[in-house]
């Protein structure tokens, strides 16, 4: 950020503050960085292969070969581990880490799959990864959100990975996707038909 630009607030930055008020004061007053968890990286893998399918699709209409979303996304997973590193609690220290990483690997393969087999086909991409600071007037900070998805039916979506999925109070209070809304609205000058939660779950 140069001097003097004005300061923003992200989305995520929004929801740690919600969950825990001293992990936001670590993370953003403090600045400690402390690697993601296992499941942040899986998600990041799964994440990097949708993002890359659905950027492409945006001009050709057609979903990239399953094994080809498979193969970016545990490229992903692998960049994110080596750049990043991994915090492993005590339960999947007594694992092995190695263990981790390779059952971890094995699950972005699976939710890999599961997108390009019954996500990706349901959504021709208009917006992917649109990023867009929201200008707040008479206030110190903008809001920052980026947007994952808006598709031709104007629908607004955050794709997830959980354990579970997720309920319909989990999508009605997301920071996230108000923030993809506004987004979209800011973009286009009418509000989306809809936001998603697409959440992909490892059974």
């Amino acid at each position: 950020m140069k001097d003097g630009e004005k300061k923003y607030i992200s989305a995520s930055q929004l929801g740690m503050f919600e969950r825990c008020g001293e992990q936001y004061r670590r993370r953003y007053i403090e600045h400690e960085i402390i690697p993601p968890g296992i499941s942040q990286v899986k998600g990041s893998g799964v994440h990097g292969g949708a993002k890359h399918n659905f950027r492409q699709k945006k001009e050709t209409h057609e979903d990239l070969p399953k094994k080809d979303i498979i193969e970016i996304s545990v490229a992903e997973f692998e960049r994110v581990v080596s750049k990043q590193g991994v915090f492993l609690t005590r339960e999947e220290e007594s694992v092995g880490y190695n263990k981790v990483i390779g059952q971890t690997k094995d699950s972005v393969v699976r939710l890999a799959d599961l997108f390009s087999a019954q996500v990706a086909p349901e959504y021709q991409p208009i917006y992917v990864e649109e990023s867009h600071r929201l200008v707040i007037l008479d206030s110190p900070y903008d809001l920052l959100a980026v947007m994952d998805l808006a598709d031709d039916l104007d629908r607004v979506t955050d794709l997830k990975t959980a354990g579970k999925s997720k309920s319909q109070k989990e999508v009605d209070t997301s920071e996230q996707l108000s923030m993809y809304a506004l987004v979209f609205k800011t973009i286009t000058k009418r509000l989306p038909t809809e936001v998603r939660l697409e959440t992909l779950v490892d059974t």
